[in-house]
């Protein structure tokens, strides 16, 4: 070291200090560091969807009430009400004489046409790729009307509903596209179950229907809707792929438990966009894994 200047070795005594305190440093605090870092979440059973967008226009039992003259339409009950065969809906004053507008069934008065009722019929065959956009009749108070023209509708609620969709061929899985298939759809956080009643390919697509036995009652108000298809799901235990780890070429979760980490074999038995459902003797519910496990040492990782 003679040859060494006192300003190289002092700089040099430094760096390893700063070195070793570095090494301490890394040794003491890295497991708190880690342990504040580690994300760790619950094994519980869930379900996992993927879906895809498509629209539907609802097919229901309906009756259209037309004016029997001209006059002035005085609606008696409220949108949406339930009325019983021969009940009064409304009166028409015609020049001092009032005509009181009846149910010719039970159902559900709606002010609402959209001139479909009586095309898309639940008894007609599948048909109209393209419906005609017809002029929306809403009935709201008290309202001059002409003889012929529609009045007001009413819903079976107690019938089904279908829903026609047009699906682009690719979209789902041919195994959906048969009739008697079971479909589930999303609408906002609703689920609802339909069974496929009847298709008609044709080229580049499929025009089908559903059949709703239950359903909420806007579906008997509304024509369009946007629902989200279910085409794959999956129940048990889902895990995110990236919480998985490979151990001499096995897939893995790094399990916590009182004692510390345990590494323990899985079983990958689907996956569905991000998440993998794994199965294995150490997979059960209430288990606590790490979803970042790259943050532990391999050693005490895989051990």
């Amino acid at each position: 070291m003679r040859g060494v200047p006192f300003r190289v070795r002092r700089i040099a005594f430094v760096m390893v200090l700063l070195g070793l305190a570095g090494w301490l440093l890394w040794v003491w605090l890295w497991p708190y560091v880690v342990g504040f870092l580690l994300h760790v979440e619950v094994i519980k059973p869930v379900v996992a969807r993927s879906t895809v967008p498509l629209e539907g226009l609802l097919i229901r039992d309906e009756t259209v009430v037309y004016a029997p003259a001209n006059g002035l339409f005085r609606p008696q009950l409220a949108d949406g009400s339930r009325v019983s065969r021969g009940g009064v809906v409304g009166r028409l004053v015609d020049v001092g004489v009032t005509h009181e507008i009846r149910s010719p069934r039970g159902g559900v008065v709606f002010y609402r046409m959209d001139g479909l009722e009586r095309i898309l019929v639940p008894e007609a065959a599948s048909g109209l790729f393209e419906p005609p956009n017809l002029t929306l009749v809403v009935r709201s108070g008290a309202q001059k009307v002409s003889r012929g023209e529609a009045l007001f509708r009413v819903a079976d609620n107690l019938g089904p509903v279908y829903a026609q969709f047009v699906v682009p061929d690719g979209l789902l899985p041919r195994d959906m596209l048969v009739p008697g298939t079971r479909w589930q759809l999303l609408r906002g956080d609703e689920l609802h179950h339909g069974v496929l009643s009847e298709l008609l390919p044709t080229e580049g697509r499929t025009l089908l229907r559903l059949k709703f036995e239950s359903y909420p009652g806007d579906f008997l108000d509304q024509r369009r809707f946007d629902f989200e298809v279910v085409n794959r799901e999956l129940s048990g235990y889902l895990v995110s792929r990236g919480t998985i780890t490979l151990y001499r070429g096995r897939p893995g979760l790094l399990t916590l438990h009182k004692d510390g980490f345990q590494w323990v074999p899985v079983t990958i038995e689907g996956q569905i966009g991000g998440q993998a459902l794994v199965s294995g003797d150490g997979v059960t519910t209430g288990v606590r894994y790490v979803t970042n496990p790259w943050l532990v040492p391999y050693k005490e990782r895989h051990r």
